[in-house]
């Protein structure tokens, strides 16, 4: 695990590339001295519009609310570092849990687009739902705690991401493909709580600890108007460039448009975080669908 500092030194790192990029590209499609093309001019036509086909004016940003109903999953991997405890795997499985998630996105140009989301979620767990298995039999412990007394774990995410995609591919307004590059922080806060030993006398004791990731991944953004209400949105992205940890994450949302600044949206979302520390891995997994409220301006 990394200390907190270094966390955040990477993720500014990571920020500051894709705001970078971002304004790049802004300045790139809004120089005032170079002539115009015949694309260009396509581009700028009532033609090549939202506005002309669908007699609407494109709205160039959206302010979204959505609700994960998240199945969190934990899973260890312990190699044998000599102390005869056996290398293996222990799994914790989480109760589902709701979370919320905040979601700006400026389209700033017909292929630009800068992605802003913020999300949380708190979920809890107890020893029924730990699995072990561990190649010497014996009971694996940390800090000196039985596993299987632990009584109840907790588990709070709080992530940040900012994304930047470049729709270039585009298929007679109604196909948007292109790249994309993420960069995202995670904050893991996690406790738990232990049974006292059989015939000891005292209360539960507990324990916490905070610990966090950052990562700049890349990915792809894709877009497919199947009407002039409905579209379907994939962002998936997961091949790493720097960070601690690598990130998968896979987001696939219907929109439906009820007025020209009001949509409805249902979605699939599946992400996983790995974390290393020497030959020891923790992973976890979170996926289930979403429902959410948009507003377009």
């Amino acid at each position: 695990m990394a200390t907190r500092s270094t966390v955040f030194v990477s993720l500014l790192c990571a920020i500051m590339c894709t705001l970078i990029l971002s304004s790049l590209a802004y300045s790139q499609t809004h120089r005032s001295k170079v002539p115009k093309t015949s694309s260009d001019e396509e581009e700028a036509s009532p033609s090549a519009t939202q506005q002309n086909r669908n007699g609407e004016k494109e709205k160039k940003m959206e302010l979204g609310f959505r609700y994960w109903m998240v199945s969190p999953k934990a899973k260890a991997t312990i190699v044998d570092n000599g102390s005869g405890a056996g290398s293996g795997t222990a799994v914790l499985n989480f109760d589902r849990s709701n979370s919320p998630e905040f979601r700006y996105n400026w389209r700033f140009t017909r292929r630009n687009n800068l992605k802003i989301d913020y999300l949380q979620m708190s979920t809890d767990s107890n020893s029924g739902n730990l699995s072990l298995n561990l190649s010497s039999g014996t009971v694996f412990t940390l800090n000196n705690i039985n596993l299987n007394s632990i009584a109840q774990a907790n588990l709070d995410v709080k992530q940040l991401r900012i994304g930047y995609s470049w729709q270039g591919l585009r298929i007679k307004e109604r196909i948007k493909v292109g790249p994309m590059i993420e960069a995202r922080g995670m904050l893991f806060d996690a406790s738990y709580t232990v049974r006292p030993n059989t015939g000891a006398v005292g209360v539960s004791q507990s324990d916490s600890g905070t610990f966090g990731t950052g990562a700049l991944t890349l990915g792809m953004d894709t877009s497919v108007i199947l009407h002039r209400r409905v579209e379907v949105a994939s962002a998936i992205s997961g091949i790493p460039i720097a960070g601690l940890g690598r990130v998968f994450d896979a987001d696939t949302e219907a929109k439906f448009s009820l007025s020209q600044n009001l949509q409805l949206s249902t979605a699939y979302r599946y992400m996983r975080v790995r974390v290393n520390s020497g030959q020891n891995l923790a992973e976890l997994n979170f996926r289930g669908p979403v429902f959410g409220i948009g507003f377009k301006f």
